[in-house]
């Protein structure tokens, strides 16, 4: 698995500086649309790696996170309404978001407390990314 993480923490690095370069110095705006392109999707999907480490790192159990095609799935999808809300200014829709997680978590009250505790971390490092990106991008293009 670590030979795999290099190439996407580069990508990462490469495009965090791209996105701060694009802040920064007055760059045609059809640069700033393609980095802010590219930072949607890798806020959305590119991030996919860096939960799963956070996980890792955390001590939940490798098999919750090396099987876990349904919450990579749920975390992809919620990223991206996370970012499109954020683009489009409604914030508190948000908010839904978290009450539905809250929800579905509470309706699966029968797991152990690490599974909890791996869940909340999944759910605020994914939170976290999404959050970070949409802000970003609404700063890069100035909306």
């Amino acid at each position: 698995m670590k030979t795999h993480m290099l190439p996407k923490s580069i990508i990462s690095i490469l495009l965090f500086i791209a996105v701060i370069i694009s802040i920064a110095l007055p760059v045609p705006m059809w640069a700033k649309y393609l980095v802010a392109l590219s930072l949607y999707i890798f806020g959305a999907i590119g991030c996919n790696f860096i939960v799963v480490s956070i996980l890792d790192k955390s001590g939940c159990p490798k098999d919750s996170t090396e099987n876990c095609g349904q919450g990579k799935t749920i975390g992809l999808f919620e990223r991206f309404l996370i970012i499109l809300l954020i683009l489009i200014g409604r914030y508190e829709a948000i908010g839904w978001i978290v009450a539905a997680k809250a929800l579905a978590r509470h309706q699966l009250s029968a797991d152990t407390q690490l599974s909890a505790e791996c869940f909340l971390i999944g759910t605020l490092s994914s939170f976290a990314f999404a959050l970070v990106s949409g802000f970003l991008i609404t700063t890069l293009l100035g909306t």
